[in-house]
């Protein structure tokens, strides 16, 4: 240990001896560093600049590996509420990112025609008419329609005449 300036936090003290490489050809052990740590964290630990070590791995053409930003509660509190792919605009994330954090949490996904709810006068007509003729008087896809049909246990509209009764005939 030398007794003087600190080279890092500008306190006088004891501090560590740092050798300067400035311009010096990497080692191997350095080389492999390269990407894997830090650009700060290596150039502390080379005694080379930030600029060096970041002008160097461009060089080599290698990436930085950064972690994935972590997730927010605010984020969190978007999945479910809007499309995947809405939320990862917003969030300036991935598509993929965005649904795999949403079915990690077990949070269902939004549906575009899920959107508006059924009111209780739209179930009455399910079975009444066909899926094809109700969605264009609902406005909703026919895809809507026949799963919402499924899910209420309803069986399909089938296109049969009238049975005269006794009083009828």
């Amino acid at each position: 240990m030398l007794k003087g300036r600190c080279f890092f936090s500008g306190v006088t003290g004891y501090s560590k001896k740092v050798r300067r490489r400035w311009g010096a050809a990497w080692t191997t052990a350095e080389a492999k560093q390269l990407g894997n740590i830090p650009d700060s964290v290596l150039a502390r630990r080379t005694g080379r600049t930030i600029q060096e070590v970041v002008a160097e791995r461009q060089r080599r053409r290698l990436r930085l590996q950064t972690p994935a930003r972590p997730w927010t509660a605010s984020e969190i509190r978007l999945l479910g509420k809007f499309t995947d792919r809405e939320v990862a605009r917003r969030l300036r994330r991935s598509y993929g990112d965005v649904r795999k954090q949403r079915t990690g949490l077990r949070i269902p996904s939004l549906r575009p025609n899920c959107l508006r709810k059924w009111s209780r006068w739209e179930e009455k007509l399910l079975g009444k008419f066909s899926d094809k003729e109700l969605a264009a008087r609902l406005k909703r896809s026919r895809a809507a329609v026949q799963a919402h049909r499924i899910g209420l246990g309803l069986g399909k509209y089938h296109l049969t005449q009238k049975q005269w009764t006794i009083e009828e005939e």
